[in-house]
């Protein structure tokens, strides 16, 4: 009947419909989230400011012990800050990042009150004792927060819901608490956090208490396991919870705990159900999941751009909460960080490829261990990445660009090929264990990749990672090799056109087709700027076509 095909063809449309604007916000993600630096309030221009600061360096925190009361209403807090610390000059000051937007009740160092004034975005407090090497300094304060970078401190709303978060990468946790701001510098932490009764209040590690005071309410969270502070976070709204199991492969036991607005409950049990699979797998890549004696948590917050690795609790974007399961990528990929960025942290934010592009990379090698190589290669194909970009070690514009994720996935699929599956997945799982918990930089993971594979990794760094601002950039033409008159043979010219670095050198497979039916792969290693393969054939060739499994960063345009 005609209705029930027009009701037919209107579920399709709409079935279609929902598939693209799903799709759509996938690729959103992919490809505009990776911009962020483009809407920042605060530039990122490390050629001014790579965020390294000599007084980061002379201090060690060695504890971050806050408690903050929330008032959503007036959009305020009232915080008392502990830091506990080492400082290995005999300095008059200690300089912490502190936004001086806040009236400040009281300031105490070792329990004594002292001067202290404020210098832009750092407070210096003077030292009543010079020869101590170690200092508690302890603040009272309040005030409403700046609202920086991707939104450091949010008062926000979802519908009805009042939802306050952080999110202080890369250097915006000062905007809300005292702290050596910097990923190199990780502490252990302790967190109160008192809101209104009704709101359910989360943050990092382990929960140790939760205290009901009339019509208040305060969650006490411990974290066991050093953390920077661009991974510390505060959610706190009406949320509901439920959580999974997590046993890995020796009978570990972990809870997987959400925290999830009223509305999208239902949604997110279907959406996040796979995620014991996503820990199980990656810990089979990269060893045992490693806060294990914690958490693993997902919240959900009202940011447009997609998710944030907060240690054992991701907060993610309402919108990227699909039952249908478009956004698995985001969810694997903020799970990856657990090992690459939250345990094996950065020493600084030139080292951002370390974070990003091995997450990226995770995305990738978990389709392939659960779908097989063809996921690999169409995951890899979706991350290429345009000709004109800069490098990926201290990039100088944007610390968030699509070059940092997408480019540096291909660099570890570029040096899985140079190393050999075996030595590649070994040295991955070698590399975490030996920075566990601590800091690691570009040359780190360089040298344990050498001493492992037994190779000289300079060019291919130099090329990919240090020096090289962008992609291979082939033109080539190809034609029957006549030399030998009893031979087949094509004669192919491979000429290097980009501008980016003058002349790579890699290896890279050509498929050739004969008109037989027949075809085979030819491997070469390129190391000039212009090449002419000499390649014998059993029959007369009909095409070719270079790196037909998708393992080298570059674009190929034959010559007209």
């Amino acid at each position: 009947m005609k209705v029930k095909n027009k009701i037919i063809s209107i579920v399709l449309l709409f079935a279609i419909f929902l598939i693209t604007a799903s799709l759509g916000i996938y690729f959103y993600f992919h490809n505009e989230v990776m911009q962020w630096g483009n809407d920042l309030k605060l530039a990122y221009d490390l050629s001014t400011n790579d965020f390294f600061k000599e007084k980061h360096a002379e201090i060690n925190v060695t504890k971050y012990e806050i408690n903050i009361d929330l008032f959503p209403k007036e959009k305020t807090i009232y915080c008392k800050t502990n830091i506990f610390g080492n400082i290995s000059t005999d300095q008059e000051k200690i300089e912490l990042d502190f936004y001086d937007n806040y009236k400040i009740h009281e300031l105490l160092i070792n329990g004594k009150a002292t001067d202290y004034n404020f210098n832009d975005d750092e407070i210096e407090i003077s030292r009543i004792d010079t020869n101590a090497d170690s200092f508690n300094v302890s603040i009272v304060y309040e005030g409403s927060p700046q609202s920086l970078g991707f939104g450091s401190f949010e008062f926000g709303k979802e519908g009805k819901h009042k939802v306050i978060y952080t999110l202080n990468e890369p250097t915006f946790a000062s905007t809300w608490f005292p702290c050596n701001d910097t990923p190199a510098d990780k502490a252990e932490f302790k967190i109160s956090i008192t809101n209104d009764s009704n709101m359910v209040s989360v943050s990092n590690g382990i929960l140790e208490s939760v205290e009901k005071q009339q019509d208040r309410k305060t969650y006490t969270w411990i974290s066991k396991n050093p953390i920077s502070t661009y991974l510390i976070a505060i959610y706190s709204a009406p949320y509901q919870s439920f959580s999974q199991e997590y046993v890995n492969s020796k009978n570990d036991t972990m809870n997987i705990q959400y925290y999830i607005l009223p509305e999208k409950i239902d949604e997110a049990k279907k959406a996040f159900s796979n995620h014991p699979e996503y820990l199980e797998v990656l810990s089979n890549l990269f060893g045992k999941y490693p806060f294990i004696d914690e958490k693993y948590g997902v919240a959900q917050i009202p940011w447009n751009y997609g998710a944030m690795e907060s240690q054992t609790i991701t907060g993610i974007g309402s919108r990227f909460i699909s039952e249908a399961g478009f956004f698995s990528d985001v969810l694997i990929h903020e799970v990856a960080h657990h090992w690459w960025g939250n345990s094996v942290t950065p020493k600084s934010w030139r080292d951002i490829w370390l974070n990003e592009g091995f997450a990226t990379y995770s995305e990738a090698l978990y389709w392939e261990k659960t779908k097989g190589k063809s996921s690999l290669i169409s995951t890899m194909e979706s991350f290429k990445v345009s000709k004109n970009s800069e490098t990926l070690y201290a990039p100088k514009t944007n610390l968030f660009s699509k070059q940092i994720y997408n480019k540096g996935a291909w660099v570890l699929h570029m040096l899985r090929r140079e190393m050999g599956d075996s030595t590649f997945f070994s040295t991955l799982k070698q590399y975490h264990q030996k920075y566990k918990f601590s800091n690691a930089d570009t040359y780190d993971f360089k040298n344990i990749c050498e001493e492992n594979s037994g190779l000289s990794l300079d060019q291919f760094f130099n090329q990919w990672v240090f020096e090289g601002e962008g992609i291979i950039d082939i033109e080539y033409d190809w034609e029957a090799d006549n030399s030998e008159s009893d031979a087949e043979g094509i004669l192919i010219h491979i000429k290097q056109i980009q501008n980016n670095y003058e002349s790579y050198q890699f290896p890279v497979d050509i498929l050739i087709k004969e008109n037989s039916g027949e075809s085979f792969i030819s491997s070469h290693f390129i190391s000039s700027i212009d090449t002419i393969l000499a390649i014998a054939t059993y029959n007369e060739v009909l095409s070719i076509e270079f790196d037909p499994e998708s393992w080298l960063l570059a674009s190929f345009t034959q010559s007209e």
